[in-house]
């Protein structure tokens, strides 16, 4: 928090939260060494602000009885993501490969992924401060619009809180807005890579003998949308513009095209803000909160089911 430059006074009265990794540095057991289910994604599937036995996989495990294993990482895009189903995913009992895809930057990390193996293939690579260059969160609006097109778009930073959002109860809650995510329209370039990177999900799947999912995750302005959002006045004016787009859609389509199963999670975690219970963090973070996590884990568990 400290190099975030977060005023941790606001998380004074958190329990401690003791969380366990295994040797490949992945939030499961040490003694899981076979399992039904992989599911693959970024600080969205690692959850590092929940314990262990909130995280959407343990309680997925927990609720269909079989294993479920979590091969969540921070800071990661697909193209990273598929290596690491490739490297950690497959046991003897491995059936269903889930990519756990969330809308608030997963594009913009594949695109610096592609960009990245692209200095390497170059030669051109050099030494980066990773921390510096993630430490602002940009709009994938305007991250695509800066580094695929030559128009600088001012960046959002990570704030405490920007809006206001109305709860069923009648009272109001202060929370951070970062994330706006694209059409289809806008996506460009940024959608031939995404086109790109989900059919290689399914094809590495597929060589692995495992049925691919993708799970979709919306980020808090989508789900916080519906209940009225009050921006502050100083607010990036494209923040206080957007409205939900068609994302979802355009990720089903292409996940259809590739024999993808598709869990959208948008509607159920949208129930639960209508219901009183928000599923995310409010504050700073844009991660889902336990209720959230829950939630992700009970859709999931519908489909396997079924």
């Amino acid at each position: 928090m400290d190099v975030l430059g977060i005023d941790s006074s606001d998380y004074q009265d958190e329990a401690t939260v003791a969380l366990n990794y295994d040797s490949d540095g992945f939030r499961n057991p040490s003694t899981l060494d076979d399992w039904e289910i992989v599911v693959v994604g970024d600080s969205f599937t690692e959850l590092g602000n929940l314990s262990d036995d909130q995280l959407f996989t343990s309680i997925l495990a927990s609720t269909v009885g079989k294993r479920v294993k979590n091969l969540g990482a921070s800071y990661t895009g697909t193209r990273t993501q598929i290596q690491y189903l490739s490297s950690f995913g497959k046991s003897d009992t491995t059936k269903i490969a889930v990519l756990a895809f969330f809308e608030g930057n997963d594009i913009e990390e594949t695109i610096s992924e592609v960009r990245r193996k692209a200095n390497i293939d170059l030669g051109e690579l050099s030494l980066n401060d990773f921390f510096g260059d993630n430490l602002i969160q940009t709009s994938l609006v305007g991250f695509i619009l800066d580094r695929i097109t030559d128009s600088p778009v001012e960046k959002i930073a990570i704030t405490r809180d920007n809006a206001e959002v109305q709860l069923p109860s009648g009272d109001t809650a202060r929370v951070g807005i970062n994330y706006m995510p694209l059409n289809e329209i806008q996506l460009g370039g940024a959608g031939a890579m995404m086109q790109t990177a989900i059919s290689d999900w399914a094809q590495m799947c597929q060589s692995q003998g495992l049925e691919p999912w993708l799970v979709y995750l919306p980020c808090k302005h989508r789900v916080l949308y519906p209940l009225g959002l009050r921006f502050d006045v100083d607010v990036n004016p494209l923040l206080k513009a957007w409205m939900p787009s068609d994302l979802p859609q355009w990720v089903n389509r292409e996940c259809q095209k590739n024999n993808v199963t598709f869990i959208d999670t948008t509607a159920a975690l949208i129930d639960s803000a209508r219901d009183g219970e928000i599923p995310f963090n409010l504050i700073y973070d844009t991660h889902l909160n336990a209720r959230g996590s829950a939630i992700v884990a009970a859709e999931l568990a519908d489909v396997l089911v079924q």
